[in-house]
């Protein structure tokens, strides 16, 4: 009988210590929910999610402390992905003065490839991983980065470069000048959005980049 009583209060101990745990989890995940997806959706959507994952901590803690292949796997994406659009805007920048007609075929090839890339490979990079890594790099990637090569793919950039040229070639022999004069206003819109939004995630990128490179290496070294 005695040691029927003392199994019971163990386990009642045990249960009354995990459940200070699950509340302790449930403060925890509801901030990191709150911190990644902004107070107003935790408030109105979010907190069911969090609590929920509190009742089961043991299981995101313990793999919470192996995350290093699905870390590296996301940051491998995110470089291999944001390389490809820095290149792409590397050739537009270098081609921008000249009819689409004259760019070079290799420099034209190049440029679709890392469309490509960007296009197919950007939206497989798990963005939540990211923004685990660090805080808005997954939705600003998403939103900003992989968005705007979203809509300069759909209108066709102010240099034709996303425009194939079997599609258009009379488009194609126009200079940039000209060829904005031709393009619809509301395609232009569209371009100017895509640009906007491209330079708000350099700006964010560049500012945060002291924080951000040294967390990227973690788990993907760029002398690799």
């Amino acid at each position: 009988m005695k040691e029927r009583n003392l199994t019971q209060k163990l386990t009642a101990a045990l249960l009354s210590f995990y459940f200070i745990t699950v509340v302790l989890a449930g403060v925890y995940y509801n901030w990191q929910y709150a911190r990644e997806h902004g107070f107003a959706r935790w408030l109105l959507l979010g907190e069911g999610e969090p609590s929920g994952k509190a009742f089961f901590w043991p299981y995101f803690a313990f793999n919470a402390y192996r995350p290093e292949e699905p870390r590296r796997t996301a940051v491998r994406a995110f470089v291999e992905v944001t390389t490809a659009g820095t290149i792409m805007a590397s050739i537009s920048t270098r081609w921008r003065a000249t009819p689409f007609k004259d760019v070079p075929d290799s420099e034209y090839k190049e440029y679709k490839k890392m469309e490509k890339t960007v296009l197919e490979d950007g939206p497989k990079v798990d963005v939540n991983v990211l923004n685990q890594i660090y805080p808005e790099l997954g939705t600003r990637f998403r939103d900003q980065f992989l968005r705007s090569f979203q809509l300069f793919k759909e209108y066709g950039d102010i240099y034709g470069m996303s425009l194939d040229r079997s599609e258009a070639p009379g488009l194609a022999a126009l200079p940039p000048d000209d060829l904005k004069k031709r393009l619809d206003p509301d395609l232009l819109r569209g371009m100017q959005e895509a640009t906007d939004l491209l330079k708000s995630y350099q700006d964010w990128f560049r500012e945060k980049q002291s924080e951000l490179r040294p967390v990227l290496k973690l788990y993907w070294p760029t002398d690799r």
